[in-house]
């Protein structure tokens, strides 16, 4: 539910892409609901937005008094993040083009870019796993340090392939395509210190798999775009996985 209320976000700013002050006044509204959540608050914000006919953003007053229902930390959690979102968001939604896309001047602000909607979901499903997962306390700082690189090498990706479907704000001005590869496969080396991290403190299967399997499916990604950007003729083949506990059977580049 907490990753639902940050991507009902990104909703909210994709039926608001233009003119740009507009987009940053929904920014605006939606971190003012995350400040102090209620059902009736997402239902005027809903409401402001028209956006009652697309089902997931009708739905915001349903989840908020879902999450209403949670403890009192997880609420924190939740709305902690999603106010960070928001904050994130801020810093581009002057930067709209007409298209909904948001310019993004050079590779750094494209991770930025990432960050403030991919990372941030990363960010919280790893304050989630620290309260879930007692093995990870000794850890918890170390896995903080690195909980952003996951979700921002999935929207490095996603971008580097054109989905517009999960990154669908990016016009990047002129920077080299490899460029942007490169800096793909550092924050696939951040991401899989992640994983490493909790092997390490000896996280569950369950954990494990849930960290691993978007990192294989990264990497499977990149190692496709390169081939086919340097002209490689062998389609590589997605990682299998060595048992869960084991990580990915070939090393990150």
């Amino acid at each position: 539910m907490g990753v639902l209320a940050l991507h009902a976000l990104h909703e909210f700013e994709a039926i608001a892409p233009w003119p740009p002050l507009r987009r940053r006044k929904t920014v605006q509204a939606y971190a003012k609901l995350a400040s102090d959540p209620s059902p009736a608050s997402a239902q005027r914000l809903v409401a402001m937005m028209d956006a009652e006919s697309h089902p997931r953003l009708s739905n915001l007053p349903m989840l908020v008094e879902r999450i209403g229902t949670m403890s009192a930390q997880r609420r924190r959690m939740i709305w902690h993040h999603a106010k960070q979102a928001a904050q994130r968001s801020l810093a581009y939604s002057l930067r709209a083009r007409s298209n909904g896309h948001v310019l993004v001047r050079d590779a750094k602000e494209l991770v930025g870019f990432c960050n403030s909607r991919m990372g941030i979901v990363t960010e919280l499903t790893t304050e989630i796993l620290l309260t879930y997962e007692p093995a990870l306390t000794s850890v918890a700082e170390p896995l903080r340090d690195v909980a952003a690189s996951p979700g921002q090498v999935v929207g490095l990706v996603d971008f580097l392939e054109g989905d517009e479907s999960s990154c669908p704000a990016c016009a990047l001005d002129p920077v080299e395509r490899s460029r942007i590869r490169s800096l793909s496969w550092e924050q696939l080396t951040q991401a899989e210190m992640y994983l490493s991290i909790l092997r390490r403190a000896g996280a569950n299967r369950e954990v494990l798999a849930f960290a691993a399997l978007p990192l294989a499916w990264a990497k499977s990604r990149l190692d496709r775009i390169q081939c086919c950007e340097e002209g490689t003729s062998d389609e590589p083949q997605p990682p299998a996985l060595v048992g869960v506990s084991g990580g990915l059977q070939r090393p990150w580049r």
